[in-house]
């Protein structure tokens, strides 16, 4: 098996930038934004979350809990760690913790040089496009606070909303906007919310719920650009494999931009085939600066 040299990565690299751009122009564009997004405007990753939660547990109850025995007992992976805090905290702590994590106490937008605002860029240059579409999967709405002003949306989050005549944004896993907390109530949108076992597994084994119509839309109707997405999602990777699958030999449909973190030049092949067979190009970058440096220029087409 062949390795990448620094050389060939960086080829590799510019070849895939410049097919790229010239997706962008494809009638079915689209995007799909991930947490890395919203960690650009300071949010707290999955772990940090974690903490959070843990933080506050253990406050309520005076003593540390859910050590590390706890969690190795019931199943240590971070949905069944959430849905063990999510038993023992009422609502309001519940939602008001991930409230906490995904503001981090910021102010709302930034407006600084961030993922955030060159996506929310992007997608204002394309919105107009008929078929143009943006699924995410964070529950936060800095993307809309940096498009408020400038262009009109709807935001999607449950099945049962009244939707008008204006573009999009589905949020496919829940949606907790900036604006909430001033109503000392989440009740609006808790039921949204899918970050628990239970959440999970009530998801993604109903065939028919239109969190799963919507991603399956996307994946097979759209040419997709992920950003900020680690495509690591047991489910979402199920669903880009099982359009696939359908589209025979593994047909690449889409881009992701990821960064490559440790990854060694041969890890850098395993991983590039392991995603191609899903579907997903991947533009592996060196830093989130050059991801965000990424979004930024297609932007300025």
């Amino acid at each position: 098996m062949n390795s990448i040299s620094k050389e060939d990565f960086q080829i590799q690299k510019e070849n895939l930038v410049k097919r790229l751009k010239g997706a962008i122009e494809d009638p079915f564009f689209s995007i799909i934004l991930g947490a890395g997004v919203s960690c650009s405007e300071k949010a707290k990753g999955w772990d940090d979350l974690l903490k959070e939660f843990k933080i506050r547990l253990s406050k309520k109850l005076g003593v540390t809990v859910l050590s590390l025995a706890l969690e190795e007992k019931v199943g240590n992976s971070g949905l069944v760690v959430a849905q063990l805090y999510r038993e023992q905290l009422s609502n309001f702590e519940y939602f008001d913790t991930i409230y906490q994590s995904i503001y981090n106490g910021v102010a709302i937008p930034s407006r600084g040089d961030t993922l955030a605002r060159a996506a929310s860029d992007l997608i204002y240059k394309n919105f107009k496009k008929r078929n143009f579409r943006v699924m995410t999967y964070n529950y936060d709405n800095y993307i809309e606070l940096y498009l408020d002003g400038r262009m009109n949306y709807d935001v999607v989050f449950n099945m049962h909303q009244n939707r008008n005549d204006e573009f999009l944004i589905y949020h496919v896993h829940g949606y907790l906007p900036y604006e909430t907390r001033r109503y000392k109530s989440y009740d609006k949108y808790e039921k949204s919310i899918i970050l628990t076992e239970d959440e999970y597994n009530n998801l993604y084994n109903d065939a028919y719920a239109w969190q799963i119509g919507t991603q399956l839309s996307f994946f097979r109707e759209n040419l997709c650009l992920f950003i900020g997405c680690s495509l690591t999602d047991p489910n979402i990777r199920r669903l880009l494999r099982m359009v696939a699958k359908e589209k025979g030999n593994y047909q690449t449909k889409h881009f992701a931009i990821i960064n490559r973190g440790k990854l060694s030049g041969i890890e850098l092949h395993i991983a590039t085939n392991h995603f191609f067979k899903m579907g997903v190009e991947v533009i592996w970058t060196d830093s989130h600066s050059e991801t965000k440096d990424i979004v930024k220029d297609l932007s300025r087409l």
